[in-house]
């Protein structure tokens, strides 16, 4: 414990000396007098607090010196007048200091908060090759230049209406089963062996 405050003191001792090296001061002890001291500080307080003052009152007095020198008519001085609220208002207030939060500015081209995993993506084909597909995510006014998107959408989503249905088991025999017999328009056909479970209800 001892050679830990030692060591922690002559780190010290050496952090000084060169604070003083830096500072120009005669040595170690006396960066105090190169630095501020407490008195000097209250004075520079001071200085700055009659300096505001001094401000705050020379505002009234040109104020007051437009007036008297008569030049002005009367929409000049309510223009002067708005001035010197906003100046006040201005002053009156609270910093605020802007931190920047995301980084939806840096994705162009979508209003999306994270355009690249929104899961409801439409895509039309421009007729360019290589194949330029255009990607959009269903938001209003997006795309504006491409009129045709916002009916395709529509289209696209009226389809989905009429012929979503949720999965099913079906209960036939794949070889034997005539798929044209589907009403429905599915994307997908998934044939799997019956589960163990679905096996031994049968059976009952």
């Amino acid at each position: 414990m001892d050679s830990r405050l030692q060591e922690i003191r002559e780190r010290q001792k050496l952090r000084r000396q060169l604070l003083a090296q830096q500072l120009g001061a005669e040595s170690a002890d006396s960066i105090g007098a190169v630095l501020n001291s407490k008195d000097e500080q209250r004075e520079i307080a001071e200085t700055r607090e009659t300096c505001r003052a001094s401000y705050d009152t020379s505002a009234p007095n040109a104020k007051r010196k437009y007036l008297d020198e008569g030049e002005t008519d009367e929409d000049k001085m309510e223009e002067y007048k708005d001035e010197l609220e906003m100046q006040q208002d201005e002053e009156n207030l609270p910093y605020e200091e802007e931190i920047y939060k995301d980084s939806s500015t840096f994705l162009k081209g979508t209003q999306s908060l994270n355009p690249h995993n929104d899961y409801c993506q439409h895509f039309v084909d421009t007729g360019h090759r290589p194949q330029n597909f255009i990607r959009d995510v269903g938001l209003a006014d997006r795309f504006e230049e491409y009129p045709k998107l916002r009916e395709l959408i529509r289209l696209k989503d009226e389809l989905i209406a009429k012929s979503n249905t949720p999965p099913m088991y079906l209960q036939a025999d794949i070889e034997a089963f005539d798929i044209r017999e589907l009403t429905p328009k599915f994307d997908i056909f998934v044939g799997l062996k019956p589960i163990k479970t679905i096996l031994g209800r049968l059976r009952l």
